[in-house]
């Protein structure tokens, strides 16, 4: 990522003017998440939170093909505490505390791997333009420990959490409505409620 050290009045000024190049002192800032030119402050929030959910579990050293973008805050901190959670049973079924890096590969190879292929083959992305595969992973997440909940702490299989998730949504006309003006209509992206 590059910054202009000499002030971004300029570089402003010299985009209304279209001019094609700027002289500049420019200062590089090496990092491990991108930014681009038209970030605004949710999108720096949310690449505060990918950086530091890479610094905690280090999945892009550990999975570097990972690619688990989102489009809105938060997220990044459900997915840490999933990893968590996914530790901590995990470790009991085996009867001895996992590493942390471990727990990570585990939990991106058997946990959202399986739901994004889930979540593809249901093809709920389609309801929800603007958003991504790991934004849906988040919600169905959620919605998973919601359908745990209302079950009295029986066991639901991540299939069924996926499966509950896409009827839902297929099912919903004001979601389906929502998704067809925003996808054909708006452009903009569709916020999970």
């Amino acid at each position: 990522t590059y910054f202009v050290r000499d002030g971004n009045h300029r570089v402003s000024v010299a985009r209304q003017l279209e001019m094609p190049t700027i002289e500049a002192e420019v200062w590089e800032y090496p990092t491990r998440v991108p930014l681009e030119p038209d970030d605004d402050l949710d999108d720096l929030l949310i690449r505060a939170e990918y950086l530091e959910f890479l610094q905690d579990t280090r999945l892009d050293r550990l999975r570097p093909e990972q690619r688990i973008i989102l489009t809105l805050p938060g997220g990044y901190w459900e997915l840490e505490e999933a990893i968590a959670v996914h530790r901590h049973w995990e470790s009991l079924a085996r009867g001895e505390d996992i590493p942390w890096p471990e727990a990570v590969t585990h939990w991106y190879d058997t946990v959202y791997l399986p739901l994004v292929e889930k979540i593809q083959q249901q093809d709920i992305l389609s309801f929800f333009p603007g958003r991504t595969d790991a934004d849906l992973v988040v919600w169905v997440l959620r919605h998973w420990e919601k359908l745990e909940r209302d079950e009295g702490g029986e066991e639901i299989l991540p299939d069924e959490a996926v499966e509950d998730f896409a009827e839902r949504t297929r099912h919903n006309p004001l979601r389906r409505l929502l998704a067809w003006l925003q996808r054909r209509v708006m452009g903009a992206p569709v916020e999970q409620e």
